[in-house]
């Protein structure tokens, strides 16, 4: 039983990898083609003062053309192809950079409680990509709440971690949780029990990419009618 176990445990890790390299190689050229697209949408805009429909036109191209690079960088972050500066960052000070950003910048209602479990603690990580993957674990968890009742953001200590030597922030949703077959696909890009009009179905796939690439690793534990506990597992600073 637990050799079958390990052998979809691999199987599932190649896959999941896969996937991740597919989203990498159409984040490049989509952001690419938008970079021309951006480019010829700004001078059409800039050049039909004159002509207000055409420049509403050109504008309308603009934001939709921004709107997909910056699904090309989400993507990109996904499969871990996005550009780093890791530094020693204390756990506490990371919870609290990302409730300043969640309150000022998610215009959401849901109440937001802190728990410190790695006071002291500090990880080896970029700051931005970490606070974004965190931010992303956050809005997933509003949403399945359905913005109702508090989310809870935690530190938590090595001691608890899955890999020898990493310290975790783990996002504790009160939402439906997931069943088994919905956890098993839960971080494919675009995966997604929304609708993908509104949701990207990116955030779970993103946070993995992040902390894959910062020599960490994403756990989730769910369970249907218990809610949804996603943790970025990332080494300690030396």
């Amino acid at each position: 039983v637990l050799a079958t176990r390990l052998r979809e445990r691999e199987s599932a890790l190649a896959y999941q990898k896969s996937l991740q390299r597919i989203a990498g190689a159409i984040a490049h050229n989509v952001n690419n083609q938008m970079t021309v697209v951006i480019g010829c949408a700004e001078e059409l805009a800039a050049s039909r003062t004159d002509k207000p429909q055409e420049k509403n036109m050109a504008e309308l191209c603009l934001a939709a053309g921004l709107r997909t690079a910056e699904l090309a960088r989400r993507l990109a972050a996904c499969s871990g192809q996005t550009a780093m500066a890791p530094a020693a960052l204390v756990m506490d000070d990371i919870l609290k950079e990302v409730a300043r950003r969640w309150r000022e910048e998610s215009g959401h209602d849901t109440g937001l409680l802190i728990e410190h479990g790695a006071a002291g603690l500090a990880v080896q990580a970029d700051q931005e990509l970490l606070c974004e993957a965190v931010m992303e674990l956050l809005d997933n968890g509003r949403i399945a709440q359905s913005g109702k009742g508090e989310l809870r953001l935690a530190s938590r200590a090595s001691a608890d971690s899955p890999v020898p030597g990493c310290a975790g922030i783990a996002v504790i949703d009160c939402g439906s949780g997931m069943s088994k077959e919905l956890l098993a696909r839960a971080r494919e890009p675009f995966f997604s029990t929304y609708n993908l009009a509104v949701h990207s179905g990116l955030g779970l796939s993103l946070a993995e990419g992040v902390a894959n690439s910062l020599g960490g690793t994403l756990t989730l534990d769910s369970r249907p009618g218990l809610g949804t506990i996603a943790t970025i597992w990332l080494p300690l600073a030396r």
